[in-house]
């Protein structure tokens, strides 16, 4: 049962629980007749029961929903934990790699550099060059990344 499911379950208890309470107290209040009068103290007597019956009964639920509740996130906070040392030794590898590119010297490239500055396309270039769209595309990329 997810999180969420357990939250919605809470509330409805919670709501029952007002209902029920609610209830009592209309049937208590709606005894004014002498002939009711009679019928009222059984009848708020077993009310009052099932109140007492279902109050411990939402105790039970409220305490096992709980339960439920901090196992979650008590599994959500090591889940988090976990992510935050896998993200921190990815930024690790980053910083490593980030040194690592050496850009080639090579007369094609600078060309190719050069006709991106001057505002020239990636298809137009490729053509100029006679190369792949997605060749040029990731020579630019890769220099621009520097």
């Amino acid at each position: 049962m997810s999180l969420l499911e357990l939250a919605a379950l809470g509330g409805g208890i919670t709501f029952g629980l007002g209902l029920l309470v609610m209830l009592g107290l209309f049937l208590r209040r709606r005894s004014s007749s002498p002939d009711e009068a009679e019928v009222t103290p059984l009848a708020g007597e077993v009310v009052g029961q099932d109140v007492r019956t279902l109050m411990d009964e939402l105790d039970r639920m409220a305490g096992q929903i709980d339960i439920r509740l901090n196992a979650g996130l008590q599994k959500l906070d090591e889940s988090i934990g976990i992510a935050e040392e896998k993200i921190a030794a990815l930024n690790d590898q980053s910083r490593q790699v980030e040194g690592a590119y050496q850009p080639v010297e090579d007369p094609a490239t600078n060309e190719i550099l050069r006709m991106n500055r001057q505002g020239l396309d990636s298809i137009e270039i490729a053509r100029r060059m006679d190369m792949d769209v997605g060749e040029v595309e990731l020579i630019i990329n890769l220099n621009l990344a520097q």
